[in-house]
């Protein structure tokens, strides 16, 4: 089974179809972590593979300022929130 009828027959997979194209959705949580990887290296590029028996899926993946500008808001409610009140209530 190739990549993309994998795509297109389970759920939850980590590509989606963009118009004609295949991409790494953009809502997956390896699309997270090739983002912070790439901000934690300061990286140029990542290229993203996915591969079976029969076929290989490669996406080159640039760092997504725009994503941060989304994300960075989350994990400092996160961390205000959560991470603290954990501290707090082991003391």
């Amino acid at each position: 089974m190739t990549c993309v009828c994998v795509l297109e027959t389970r759920g939850g997979f980590c590509l989606i179809k963009d118009g004609d194209e295949v991409i790494l959705d953009r809502s997956h949580g390896y699309y997270y972590q090739v983002q912070a990887q790439l901000h934690i290296t300061d990286y140029e590029y990542c290229d993203f593979v996915v591969w079976n028996c029969k076929d290989i899926f490669v996406e080159r993946i640039s760092p997504d300022m725009g994503f941060w500008d989304d994300v960075i808001p989350k994990l400092r409610f996160f961390q205000k929130t959560v991470s603290f009140q954990k501290f707090w209530d082991s003391k």
